[in-house]
């Protein structure tokens, strides 16, 4: 039986030809946060005869959300893959569904399965023996040659070979050449005024307007995958950011607007966007803002429009590492913006990331350093929360032939790092190592990385977790000590 979720502006439609589903590999709670997952799924719902329903991971077998059908009585399946870590869950969901997750194995009635998202986008081919196609790009660009595709096609393969002349669309042993494609003007691409509320679940931001005021950023670090693909930096201007926050509230009943940007302070327009919204007496929900485009001003702005926290990635604090990775930044102005943090009564999340090309153990210590800088301005330890990431080599990144440390040093290194800076902060976040070397491995073994995938489906999220802990703290026993 379907979980029935009670939510505003659903698409329900009783005459169609082409049924789509939009899988998305993760919670319903995690599916209201997605943009793009709404402009696919309000695009394509906007097309006589097309009806898209939406499916979440939230049952075994799926089903959808608007008429509780299986995966399998779909024509297509649009899975949306932000990252690799999808892939076994994506395999889980078909196989529970009766659809085989092998492509070579699959019958003709079985509907096609076309993936998309930052990391297809990146490296299609972890994705040859799972999916029909994958789409390289953003995803508004698929909507009209897709629908075109399965309306004059009678057949699967007469669809994928109708699809094959779509820019952007990877197809296994077919088209295995396909450029990235991206919108290039946002004020004249869709972007959805009504959108998914639910009246029971509330998205980690709170219910809000989700809004897109740019996309890409200019900023290029090395390491950074979604600078990489989604470029150049485009914004919306901000007369139609101004008519979407309009018509977007009042339909949506809602008071705060989520910005969902790369960059969203890039260009003088970001600050005159949240002027805007202070004036409407609305809130905003912040991500991560690039050091450099911080000042006063904009902390104070950030505060008048309901924002808790100043969250940014100053990465390393050590220059040579910074220069490695093509982000580097003045501690002064760090110290700079952590006293306007202290003036204004917010708290402050920072970003570090460990495993970067030529790190050594001091360069680690010197994060727990910068952070009692940090904590002395700020004075409340509980203001302050740090996260922990390693550094992963990602497809198209300056930065994707570099080696990831070794699971025996990033073990040591988060180690000393989470029992040094519980002592300095009021909490520290340390992302899985078991996560980021599956992520690191899905990538290099290439279209051999089925093996990975059906093994990891296999074993289920939290064992093969534990199977990968346990080989690293045996690997890592004793040698705690030699960090200090």
């Amino acid at each position: 039986m379907r979980a029935r979720y009670r939510e505003v502006n659903t698409v329900y439609k009783r005459r169609y030809a082409i049924r789509i589903a939009l899988l998305h590999p993760s919670t319903y709670q995690a599916s209201l946060t997605s943009l793009g997952y709404q402009i696919l799924y309000y695009m394509l719902n906007a097309l006589p005869g097309v009806f898209a329903e939406r499916v979440v991971n939230d049952s075994s077998p799926p089903r959808s959300i608007e008429t509780g059908s299986p995966l399998a009585n779909f024509d297509v399946i649009l899975v949306s893959a932000a990252f690799e870590l999808d892939y076994p869950v994506v395999y889980s969901l078909l196989a529970s569904s009766g659809i085989n997750p092998r492509r070579e194995r699959r019958e003709q009635e079985d509907p096609l399965i076309i993936v998309g998202g930052p990391s297809p986008t990146a490296n299609p081919q972890p994705l040859y023996h799972i999916a029909d196609a994958v789409f390289r790009g953003e995803g508004e660009k698929l909507v009209e040659p897709l629908v075109e595709a399965l309306a004059s096609s009678s057949s699967k393969k007469k669809a994928l070979e109708a699809l094959a002349s779509a820019e952007g669309v990877w197809i296994p042993d077919l088209k295995e050449d396909a450029r990235i494609v991206v919108v290039e003007d946002l004020d004249s691409s869709f972007h959805p005024i009504r959108q998914i509320q639910s009246l029971d679940v509330e998205p980690v931001w709170g219910k809000s307007l989700l809004l897109e005021p740019s996309r890409g950023c200019d900023k290029r670090c090395f390491f950074c995958l979604e600078g990489a693909i989604s470029k150049p930096r485009r914004e919306r201007s901000l007369s139609t950011l101004k008519r979407i926050i309009d018509e977007g509230v009042s339909v949506n009943c809602v008071n705060k607007v989520a910005i969902y940007a790369l960059r969203p302070f890039g260009s003088p327009q970001g600050q005159k966007l949240l002027e805007y919204i202070i004036e409407r007496g609305l809130e905003a929900s912040i991500p991560s803002v690039l050091l450099e485009d911080l000042d006063e001003h904009l902390i104070e702005l950030m505060k008048k429009a309901g924002q808790k926290t100043v969250t940014i990635a100053p990465e390393t604090p050590v220059r040579a590492l910074q220069n490695r990775i093509g982000k580097t930044y003045a501690r002064e102005k760090l110290l700079e913006i952590a006293r306007a943090v202290r003036k204004h009564k917010l708290s402050l999340k920072l970003y570090y990331m460990i495993g970067l090309p030529g790190e050594s153990i001091e360069d680690v210590k010197a994060i727990v350093e910068e952070v009692k800088e940090v904590r002395n301005i700020v004075g409340d330890f509980q203001k302050i929360k740090v996260s922990i990431t390693p550094f992963i080599p990602k497809p198209l990144t300056v930065l994707s032939r570099a080696q990831m440390d070794s699971p025996t040093s990033l073990k040591l290194k988060t180690r000393m790092l989470k029992r040094q800076l519980s002592e300095v902060v009021g909490r520290v976040d340390v992302y899985r190592i078991s996560d980021a070397l599956v992520q690191y491995r899905i990538n290099k073994m290439g279209k051999s990385a089925i093996y990975l995938i059906e093994e990891l489906a296999r074993l289920g999220g939290t064992s093969w977790h534990l199977l990968v802990e346990q080989r690293i703290r045996k690997e890592t026993s004793g040698g705690l000590e030699e960090l200090g």
